[in-house]
């Protein structure tokens, strides 16, 4: 379970241009066989929307701590429910 604090999470998303992309984050207390973070606890979201090149940055602070040694990860969603 998160506790107190908060967790930020920045980077680029490069994708369809000039577009909104609903981004998930969360924490998962192991990596999946590919070392990638699984969606064990859900942490929050934003939105970022790409400009004319297809590239966004974000920088989102979310309310939700993770407790030490967790993995992170994210998702982004186009407007026709397409997931990285």
């Amino acid at each position: 379970m998160p506790i107190g604090g908060n967790t930020t999470f920045q980077g680029p998303l490069n994708s369809s241009a000039n577009t909104s992309f609903a981004l998930d984050f969360y924490a998962s207390s192991a990596c999946d066989p590919s070392g990638y973070g699984e969606g064990e606890l859900y942490l929050g979201s934003d939105t970022v929307t790409t400009d004319g090149g297809g590239d966004a940055a974000f920088a989102t602070a979310l309310p939700a701590g993770t407790p030490a040694g967790y993995y992170a990860s994210a998702t982004a969603t186009d407007p026709d429910g397409n997931t990285s």
